[in-house]
């Protein structure tokens, strides 16, 4: 297992469990301000549930408040993988989209 700073994954513990406290603690951190260890959260969160929408929604926000346009867009785009009608995904990539100054398809998306 990866290890993210002072967040690592048990190994007594069951996944949904795990995930639901990485999950937890990033949207606490992010809440508090602190973008770089909620992204290691989310980050451990997702190496559980790889394709949790609204973990990735979260990190998305995270990186786009640290000015990390690329990676914000990445996360919400792959919040979209299997359909584009998930509201937070589309809201998020269209956040990340204006961010790196492509107004017009923002506005599309």
């Amino acid at each position: 297992n990866a290890e993210y700073g002072a967040y690592s994954v048990e190994e007594e513990e069951g996944p949904k469990c795990s995930f639901a406290i990485y999950l937890a603690e990033g949207d606490a951190l992010a809440k508090q301000g602190d973008f770089v260890k909620a992204i290691r959260a989310y980050s451990t969160a997702l190496e559980i549930q790889p394709e949790d929408k609204n973990c990735l929604v979260n990190r998305s926000r995270c990186h786009l408040k640290l000015g990390d346009a690329e990676s914000a867009l990445k996360d919400a785009e792959t919040s979209l993988k299997e359909g584009n009608d998930f509201c937070k995904g589309l809201f998020q990539k269209a956040e990340a989209l204006y961010a790196m100054g492509d107004f017009e398809f923002a506005l599309v998306h």
